[in-house]
């Protein structure tokens, strides 16, 4: 912990979100909360702890009686279980839903008889609780209709978990963000994977061919499609055709890696 500054409490530490974050609060002692510690070098007290768990709600009350947080930023979610390895769907309930209902009883819990305790707890919902059947852009108040994906309804409930638990956190205000899927040079989830082409996949040829940077062979016995290559100018009044780029060098890709859910969740904890 650093002294005299304010402590954060930080869950799904671990994942692609709070590895993400974790640079960004410099300001601030964390403390991070998730199954196993996360891959940093950025000062930080770790708890190794699973929402998933009943247990859990009171190991978080009594980290949060002892330390007196200003915030609690909830990351932890099962989003991808081929990643994490956590294939049963009422497991990633208990962790997604459940955990979300337990760190909010924590806090209620931790609030109750101080005045000192947290004043701020965040949680990243998604724009997938609204559903795919959106007739357009719509308000942050329009119902939530998230379905079949097991993602998109434990997103919708976990949102509305906090919805009806924010007004029991007494002195504690309660932010609910509802970003869209997270893109960039490194972030790593099933869209990117699949728009570079990456297998996603837990078994060793997987992570041999992510290694190598080699895209899977398609199963078809046809040669892969090419594209075609570009037309000579015969005209010279035809549009110019732009020289190709050169490609990218690690660097440039890790300058254009963002994350504004991250800024978002800096600037609510500062402010």
């Amino acid at each position: 912990m650093q002294p005299g500054k304010p402590i954060v409490v930080v869950t799904g530490i671990s994942g692609n979100l709070g590895q993400r974050l974790l640079p960004l609060l410099d300001g601030f002692s964390v403390i991070g909360v998730d199954m196993r510690p996360p891959k940093t070098d950025q000062p930080l007290q770790f708890e190794q702890m699973d929402l998933g768990d009943e247990a859990s709600c009171r190991q978080l009350y009594e980290l949060l009686r002892d330390k007196k947080p200003h915030a609690v930023v909830h990351l932890a979610f099962v989003i991808d279980p081929q990643r994490t390895g956590i294939l049963d769907q009422d497991r990633m309930w208990q962790i997604n839903v459940a955990g979300t209902a337990r760190v909010l009883e924590a806090i209620t819990e931790t609030n109750r008889n101080t005045d000192d305790g947290v004043r701020q707890f965040i949680f990243p919902s998604s724009v997938s609780a609204y559903g795919s059947d959106l007739p357009g852009p719509v308000l942050e108040d329009y119902p939530l209709e998230g379905h079949t994906l097991a993602y998109a309804i434990h997103k919708r409930e976990s949102d509305k978990v906090v919805q009806q638990r924010a007004p029991a956190l007494r002195a504690c205000s309660a932010y609910l963000l509802r970003p869209h899927i997270y893109a960039g040079a490194s972030v790593e989830n099933y869209l990117m994977g699949a728009f570079r082409g990456t297998p996603n996949g837990k078994g060793a040829r997987a992570a041999r061919m992510r290694e190598q940077k080699k895209r899977p062979q398609s199963s078809s016995n046809q040669p892969a499609l090419k594209p075609p290559p570009p037309k000579k100018r015969s005209d010279p009044k035809s549009p110019r055709v732009a020289a190709p780029r050169a490609p990218k060098t690690e660097a440039d890709k890790q300058q254009e890696a963002f994350d504004l859910v991250g800024a978002t969740v800096e600037a609510l904890i500062a402010g």
